[in-house]
């Protein structure tokens, strides 16, 4: 018999420079910042109002925008009288009132820390996650993820999370891991890189408040 072998050429990779990275940083910024509307908000998809605009806000403020940028206020103003109903929207301002000004806006991250406890799943089968709305009887590790990165980022300012709630997360994320080390949309799916990804910070996040030193 004859075997053949095919030789398969390495992928080039190109350096990438520190200074294209801050280049690729700043064209994002200017991109987000054109693209905000004049009422402070950024376009969304319908019903999820709030969820484009608290995202766009953090990504700026992430980038190293300053809190008290034009942009940044008018993204604030317009998020400050809304009050969101979702886990996704209500994490995503809650991070970003975190990040900003959270010594202005405590109370609203508290009452969103409440909120988020609240509608933690606990029905068999899905306990410790979150789901879309309130009332949500499975949740999913995307929500679930933003979820405990808004707590985790009020544990943060000084806004303590009820224990109960980090210990029915870190359950959920052990006991749903698939064998091959990933992570799913949901528990028994088939696992992908950005859930997996999901999976590590969540199980990082939960295992640092559960076993928090004394």
């Amino acid at each position: 018999s004859t075997v053949s072998a095919v030789a398969v050429a390495p992928v080039a990779r190109a350096d990438i420079t520190a200074e294209q990275v801050r280049e690729a940083i700043d064209q994002s910024v200017a991109y987000l910042k054109r693209e905000q509307l004049a009422d402070g908000r950024w376009a969304g998809w319908p019903g999820k109002e709030g969820g484009v605009t608290s995202l766009s806000t953090l990504a700026l403020l992430s980038a190293g925008v300053p809190a008290d940028d034009p942009s940044i206020q008018r993204a604030l103003a317009w998020l400050r009288v809304r009050r969101l109903k979702d886990t996704y929207t209500v994490a995503l301002q809650t991070m970003v009132f975190c990040l900003a000004e959270p010594e202005k806006d405590r109370l609203r991250i508290e009452q969103n820390v409440r909120f988020l406890e609240a509608i933690q799943v606990t029905t068999e089968g899905s306990r410790g996650t979150w789901g879309y709305t309130t009332g949500a009887t499975e949740g999913d590790n995307s929500n679930s993820q933003f979820a405990l990165l808004a707590l985790h980022e009020a544990e943060r300012v000084g806004i303590a999370v009820n224990r109960r709630t980090w210990m029915l997360a870190k359950e959920h994320w052990e006991n749903t891991q698939n064998e091959d080390g990933s992570w799913g949309y949901k528990p028994g799916h088939a696992g992908y890189g950005s859930m997996t990804a999901a999976g590590i910070g969540a199980l990082v996040i939960v295992s640092d408040k559960v076993f928090e030193a004394d």
